[in-house]
């Protein structure tokens, strides 16, 4: 049986107690995250930050160049949180808004992730993208970067495809993202030396 309700979440980075939640952390981008079911029964907050590899801090500019990277955190709670079982499907997408460059779908570097329903609830997952995979032209292309997680059950959909392949699995009804500001890519032609 179907829950007619709809529940979206919204949490604002920063809002958060301190402690090791990453969420609390202002370099982080909240996220949105739906599920079936009512407030209360599984509950998700949802951040992320985009960096270049070599700092901790967010940036809205990158050297196509250089190396750079994508941190996401979720954190399930609500008395259905250690009963869920099955897969996160988590991925970076780069739609691009200029006339130079390519659109991207990218997989984290975890490949899917187990959920652990006798663990916390919390979630990590990582992008680390060497320099060169985002193609720009000579003044640079602006990039809609978002987040995209999904929820696999354990059933499967397609025998024929690997288990390391996110349309082996039934897809559930939980999904969330991050949606960045707008992030400009560009050859930094001339390097200054540290």
């Amino acid at each position: 049986m179907a829950i007619q309700t709809r529940h979206s979440m919204r949490v604002r980075a920063g809002s958060g107690g301190g402690g090791l939640d990453p969420c609390s952390d202002p370099s982080f981008t909240s996220g949105i995250f739906e599920t079936d079911f009512p407030p209360g029964f599984l509950d998700v907050t949802m951040c992320a930050r985009i960096r270049e590899a070599d700092e901790l801090t967010t940036t809205r500019i990158i050297d196509a160049n250089n190396d750079w990277a994508v941190d996401v955190h979720w954190q399930l709670s609500g008395i259905l949180a250690p009963m869920i079982c099955g897969l996160w499907n988590v991925r970076l997408i780069l739609e691009n808004l200029g006339p130079d460059g390519d659109d991207l779908a990218l997989q984290n570097d975890e490949g899917l992730i187990q959920l652990d329903p006798a663990g916390n609830g919390s979630y990590d997952a990582h992008f680390s993208i060497p320099g060169g995979t985002v193609s720009v032209g000579t003044s640079g292309v602006p990039y809609e970067v978002d987040v995209v997680l999904s929820y696999l059950s354990n059933a499967v959909l397609n025998p024929n495809l690997p288990p390391t392949d996110p349309g082996h699995y039934v897809p559930g009804p939980m999904a969330g993202m991050v949606e960045f500001p707008l992030t400009l890519f560009f050859d930094e032609g001339i390097e200054i030396p540290d």
